[in-house]
């Protein structure tokens, strides 16, 4: 098997042979931009959490002052006022809340719910990225058991050619068969040319969910295991304990209901740690240089029912989406339930579409054997060739349905 190389945009490019799904999967982790955005999401989370956190940390301000002054005596603040001269001085400031109510514990809870909500979605745009690779490489297997179909069909079709030209010139057959077998070739090279470019449409749809620029040694065999849990109830405990967009929205609702409590909180008294420290650096001035700390306690007292208002929307908020998360488990209930029944009907159909592909071919052999000893006329072969070529189609489609059925299912499932 000969190397390959796949181009992937923006990044070094990757070596793997003909791309298989697992290897496909790894490079969608690394290069699909949408899992990029999804984990820059998290990262932003991140960083928001520090600013929500910000004002319950120690915070310091430092002032400067100077000038010069001819005449009469200018305030500076601070408690100094220069006298006629240049001069300057500083000015210090230490706050820190000490007691807020509860509120940094309530903002430190708002901050790791809005990560892990994050961190949901991140989720949930793997499970989408994850579901496309893998659905967009079973349409591309299928698109080359298509094509294998359509070059054997067209092999076949060359020697039933063959076949009726040599009997033509032995005098068995009128013209107008070899011409009849010509017309069947030309149409087996019609239809293998529209599939290799239905192919090639199929595998830029997977480079696309893959996140690369192309695949250029094609595609490998299908690597994945295909396995599942044994029973519905099995994968639909799963579904439930995994699913992130079911935990992004429960997610939701517990951050909305802290944000709640937050907005409560405000309304209890605040005491802030305060000290500030003077100094005269030169000049003539008056005052003294020192320092101060103290306790500083605020007391809202009255906002015009703003923190009760944006509290109560907040409850309504969590409401909504703890309502939104039973609606979600709702419908992963349902998506499994359709993925796992087309999951099963697979292998029957799988089995069937062998047994089609099996008939049609001993079909096509008997009535190719019979046609070639004068006993069969060649509107039969030809007949005999097409349901072998649409029972090849068949199992095609069939391998592509059990394939998607799988995909779906560990979609539901978080997988």
């Amino acid at each position: 098997m000969k190397p390959y190389a796949i181009a992937i945009l923006a990044i070094p490019c990757f070596s793997f042979g003909q791309l298989s799904l697992r290897n496909a999967e790894r490079a969608a982790e690394d290069s699909n931009p949408m899992l990029k955005a999804a984990r820059a999401g998290v990262e932003a989370a991140k960083a928001a959490a520090g600013k929500l956190l910000a004002p319950f940390n120690p915070m310091a301000d430092l002032r400067l002052y100077g000038g010069r002054r001819d005449g009469t005596v200018m305030n500076m603040g601070f408690g100094f006022e220069m006298l006629e001269g240049s001069g300057g001085g500083g000015n210090a400031m230490l706050t820190w809340k000490v007691f807020s109510g509860g509120q940094d514990r309530t903002a430190r809870a708002i901050a790791s719910s809005e990560i892990a909500i994050a961190e949901s979605r991140a989720g949930a745009a793997r499970l989408d990225v994850l579901l496309e690779v893998r659905t967009e490489f079973a349409e591309a297997s299928r698109m080359r058991e298509e094509l294998q179909a359509a070059e054997a069909t067209l092999e076949s079709a060359k020697e039933l050619e063959r076949v009726t030209r040599e009997r033509f010139e032995a005098g068995k057959l009128p013209e107008a068969f070899v011409f009849g077998a010509k017309a069947d070739r030309l149409k087996a090279e019609r239809i293998a040319l529209q599939v290799e470019a239905e192919r090639k449409g199929a595998e830029a749809r997977l480079a696309a969910a893959v996140g690369v620029a192309e695949i250029e040694g094609g595609i490998g065999e299908w690597d994945g295991s295909l396995d599942l849990p044994e029973d519905f109830d099995q994968a639909l405990r799963a579904a439930f304990a995994e699913s992130p967009v079911i935990a992004e929205l429960q997610r939701e609702a517990r951050a909305w209901s802290q944000r709640a409590r937050f907005m409560r909180q405000s309304g209890l008294p605040h005491v802030s740690l305060v000290a500030i420290g003077d100094r005269i650096f030169s000049g003539a001035a008056m005052g003294d240089s020192g320092s101060q700390v103290g306790l500083s306690l605020t007391f809202p007292v009255v906002d015009g029912g703003m923190r009760s208002s944006e509290a109560s929307e907040a409850e309504k908020k969590s409401a909504e989406f703890a309502a939104l998360a039973d609606h979600s488990r709702n419908r992963v209930r349902a998506e499994l339930a359709a993925a796992w029944a087309q999951w099963a009907a697979a292998p029957k159909a799988i089995e069937a579409a062998k047994s089609q592909v099996d008939s049609a071919h001993e079909g096509y052999r008997v009535a190719k054997l019979r046609y070639e000893e004068g006993k069969a006329i060649r509107a039969e072969v030809a007949q005999a060739l097409a349901d072998l070529q649409e029972a090849r189609s068949g199992l095609a489609e069939a391998h592509k349905y059990q394939r998607v059925a799988w995909a779906r299912v560990k979609r539901a499932m978080g997988e």
